[in-house]
């Protein structure tokens, strides 16, 4: 296996479904698909040098590769409808026991920050809907003359992603898009007063 191949692959799967996916249409594997991001794109698994790694316990690392490579099979069946349940109750196993290591490696305040996100459905969208936008604006500043592959894998810039609950005038413009529907939230922001000096 070829040095970070899979979290290579993972991401190009992740980004690819996360960029045509609309968080309304993937309402079974939100927590799921927010789990495996906040994995390969949260503050706690990138070195000094902003880049990926693994622990330096041996055995949390093999951990950690195994669930790569599991979420790297999710996203393959998840792509080609085949998802089981099981898949869904391993890959939900698997978070549990990276969310121990986090508390064994005192990092309980990052470990319960991605627990709350994931236990309300307003913040897993929100930073899933952040997640997205990040990407657009990534993919925006990149050169389009680039070409960098990871074998058949588009390489996919890496770097550190503060996943975080929505600040006052997010939920209240998350909350006025739930009431009022679709549009640009800077719309409801702007309230238009006609015939006042």
């Amino acid at each position: 296996m070829e040095k970070a191949g899979f979290e290579g692959r993972l991401r190009s799967l992740l980004v690819d479904y996360l960029s045509s996916t609309n968080t309304r249409t993937m309402t079974p594997v939100r927590k799921h698909i927010l789990q495996l991001v906040m994995f390969l794109y949260g503050e706690e698994n990138f070195d000094q040098l902003g880049r990926f790694s693994y622990s330096k316990n041996k055995e949390v690392a093999d951990q950690q590769r195994k669930y790569v490579l599991f979420g790297f099979l999710f996203m393959e069946a998840l792509k080609k409808h085949t998802v089981t349940e099981t898949d869904f109750t391993t890959l939900q196993r698997m978070w549990g026991q990276h969310i121990l290591s986090l508390v064994n490696n005192e990092m309980t305040k990052t470990a319960e920050r991605y627990e709350r996100i994931l236990h309300n459905s307003e913040e897993t969208i929100f930073n899933i809907k952040r997640f997205q936008r990040n990407l657009e604006r990534t993919k925006a500043s990149e050169p389009n003359t680039e070409s960098l592959s990871i074998g058949h894998v588009a390489k996919i810039k890496v770097c550190p992603f503060r996943f975080r609950r929505p600040r006052l005038f997010e939920r209240i413009a998350m909350s006025l898009k739930k009431k009022f529907g679709r549009g640009d939230s800077k719309d409801f922001l702007m309230l238009k007063f006609h015939g006042i000096q």
